[in-house]
């Protein structure tokens, strides 16, 4: 019995999968909010990040950002969050529009993210997300608002973004001198 133990732990030791241990270093950098929207710069290897966050106002979570890999173009990624919102019945995803002074300017997708709890209780949610808005930013700094559009359901419209596409461009202009990362918190993540 006492010659089984060995083998037994031994063998349960191998057995037992490693957690993965591939984690990376990053830096942060919280800018003063612009008109309710947070503003961040996330450094790690290679790239930097400006992203603005508004938190869940009118039952809408909203995130841009503008990421820059070593000397490469900038992408620019638009996500917003919905609530008391749902895509046809069995629909998981459809194609979305983000239109500038009723201009479009951008193809996407709406996504349903189902039902869930909010902080303001139960309600069905959609996501819409624009990814490489590069050659639709300037019209959306020109207008008042942007709207977004999916087949079924009511436009979006999200007012005053220009001053924050403004913000996030000059924190990704700030971001390459290393004096504007003294103030940087190291994560791991």
């Amino acid at each position: 019995m006492k010659a089984f133990l060995p083998c037994a732990l031994l063998l349960l030791l191998m057995v037992i999968p490693k957690a993965p241990q591939a984690r990376s270093m990053a830096q942060e950098v919280r800018l003063p909010v612009v008109q309710g929207w947070q503003i961040s710069a996330t450094r790690k290897i290679g790239a930097v990040t400006c992203a603005a966050r508004r938190r869940d106002t009118d039952g809408q979570r909203l995130y841009l950002s503008v990421r820059v890999i070593a000397e490469r173009e900038s992408t620019w990624d638009l996500q917003v969050t919905t609530r008391h919102r749902a895509l046809a019945a069995d629909a998981t995803q459809t194609t979305a529009s983000l239109l500038a002074a009723g201009t479009p300017v951008a193809t996407g997708r709406a996504v349903a993210l189902g039902s869930g709890t909010d902080s303001q209780g139960a309600g069905r949610f959609v996501r819409f997300e624009f990814a490489a808005l590069t050659n639709g930013v300037e019209s959306i700094k020109q207008a008042y608002a942007v709207e977004l559009a999916a087949p079924g359901l009511a436009p979006l419209q999200i007012e005053s973004i220009a001053p924050i596409v403004t913000a996030l461009e000059q924190c990704q202009r700030d971001s390459v001198n290393p004096a504007f990362w003294n103030k940087a918190v190291t994560l791991c993540n």
